[in-house]
């Protein structure tokens, strides 16, 4: 497992999902102040998280995810 110190260091993380899977990215609440992640497909396609995000479940950090990836795909973060 990586882990990280900040989302800055965070950048260029990949990740590769199948057909049916939801992508979710937790991190400390404190780190997204005035930051918006997105990722990038294998194609350069920009693709943002879901504007619904879950700040309550896990204190001091925050829950977002994609929509259900229709096809398999490697994707980055981008920060």
């Amino acid at each position: 497992m990586t882990t990280y110190t900040s989302l800055d260091d965070t950048g260029g993380a990949t990740a590769s999902v199948t057909a049916g899977e939801t992508l979710y990215m937790l991190c400390p609440a404190a780190w997204m102040e005035e930051k918006t992640p997105t990722l990038e497909d294998k194609d350069g396609n920009s693709i943002s998280f879901l504007e619904e995000k879950d700040e309550v479940t896990i204190s001091d950090y925050v829950i977002y995810k994609t929509y259900v990836w229709n096809d398999p795909n490697d994707v980055v973060l981008k920060t």
